[in-house]
């Protein structure tokens, strides 16, 4: 909960602060795929989920902006043994901050993200229930982030991110080691 109050008053101050933010939202998908140990005799393959939230767009000098966003994130990865097939979803709530420089109508987009684990499941391909797994997985992680955007108008925007965690993101006794690695793929809209 004290996340959240923060994630507030982060985007209250720092709209107080700048004398013509933009607020906007992006929604999109991602494909992530994950860093996943032991990899032996297990494939992993690419899972697909869900990537959008809130955003600011901060003016600070020149070509220089901020842009922090409030994100709900749908990532993992799928592994197949040759025998079972199982997807690792992981929901996340990112709290970014990222630096925007604009060469033209394309920016250059980089910064770190904080993301807090909402849940965690472990879904079955050829059927059979999803068995929440959040308790072997960690609270938080932190993401650097590096993409362009690029502005059809005003308004309108697509950006492209590739997003890397950085640290090790299942608990210790669970067997096995992950970090978030994924593309996500956005189209946006500022509100003037």
């Amino acid at each position: 909960m004290k996340v959240y109050i923060l994630s507030i008053l982060m985007f209250s101050s720092i709209s107080s602060v700048s004398q013509h933010p933009l607020f906007g939202f992006d929604l999109g998908f991602n494909l992530s795929r994950g860093q996943y140990q032991p990899d032996e005799e297990i494939d992993r393959r690419i899972l697909g989920g869900f990537d959008g939230g809130i955003l600011m767009q901060i003016p600070v000098k020149g070509n220089f902006e901020l842009q922090p966003q409030l994100s709900y994130v749908i990532n993992g990865v799928e592994l197949n043994d040759g025998v079972n097939e199982n997807s690792i979803k992981l929901q996340y709530f990112s709290i970014s901050i990222l630096a925007r420089v604009k060469l033209g109508e394309l920016s250059l987009l980089f910064g770190p993200a904080h993301s807090i684990l909402l849940g965690a499941w472990n879904d079955p391909s050829g059927g059979g229930p999803s068995t929440p797994i959040k308790g072997h997985f960690k609270f938080t992680d932190l993401v650097g982030t590096v993409g362009l955007q690029y502005a059809f108008s005003r308004n309108v925007f697509m950006s492209v991110r590739y997003n890397h965690g950085f640290e090790q993101i299942v608990e210790d006794a669970v067997g096995f080691t992950m970090r978030n690695r994924y593309l996500s793929f956005k189209i946006g809209y500022v509100i003037e």
